[in-house]
């Protein structure tokens, strides 16, 4: 199962986007002397600015009023554990903001087995299948941190594209850096093959 370039760390709430200038930018999110001119993409509605895209080369920050998304630029193990250390600091910096839930998204490709069909499986709820698409969810309610898993898997001509979303609900600041701590998308990586192994068995 391979890996797509497509990774990111999505975090809902109220940001301050006023806050993410590329001198603070610049300040506490660049490691070492690396300092200097940032490419950054600012995203209008007639006059009001709704987006900024700073480019920190491993990865984007993608900052609006409603979230804060980091977006990993390459393969590599170790920026998606970048994001997660650069996503629990921005936490550390802003306390008293308010989130309410994270998503933790990525791609597996995997050589094709069969078409899926529209069903129920256990602890997966197929919802429905358009064309080259099925979604399902595997909910889990009742327990702390615990997510709700999307998948969208799409058929291709000899392989599977799975695109898995996971979605916590959150109470607070300190919730959060749990989700993000250290080795979660191992985990998340390691349950994502199992549930694709249990797809291909419908």
């Amino acid at each position: 199962m391979d890996l797509k370039n497509y990774k990111n760390i999505v975090i809902i709430g109220t940001w301050n986007m006023a806050i993410f200038t590329p001198n603070w930018v610049n300040n506490y999110l660049i490691d070492g002397d690396e300092n200097g001119e940032i490419p950054i993409d600012i995203n209008f509605y007639g006059n009001r600015i709704i987006s900024k895209i700073y480019n920190l080369g491993n990865y984007k920050i993608h900052i609006s009023d409603e979230a804060l998304a980091l977006i990993a630029n390459n393969t590599e193990p170790e920026t998606y554990e970048l994001l997660l250390d650069k996503a629990k600091s921005i936490l550390s910096f802003f306390p008293h903001t308010i989130v309410t839930s994270i998503g933790i998204n990525f791609y597996i490709f995997d050589e094709i087995q069969k078409a899926l069909p529209s069903m129920d499986i256990e602890d997966v709820n197929l919802i429905t299948k358009v064309d080259r698409y099925t979604f399902f969810s595997k909910k889990r309610t009742g327990e702390d941190l615990k997510p709700i898993i999307q998948v969208q898997v799409e058929n291709h001509t000899d392989k599977q594209l799975y695109n898995f979303n996971y979605s916590f609900n959150l109470k607070n600041i300190s919730e959060a850096k749990e989700v993000l701590s250290t080795g979660t998308f191992v985990k998340f990586r390691s349950e994502s093959e199992n549930i694709i192994t249990a797809i291909q068995e419908i």
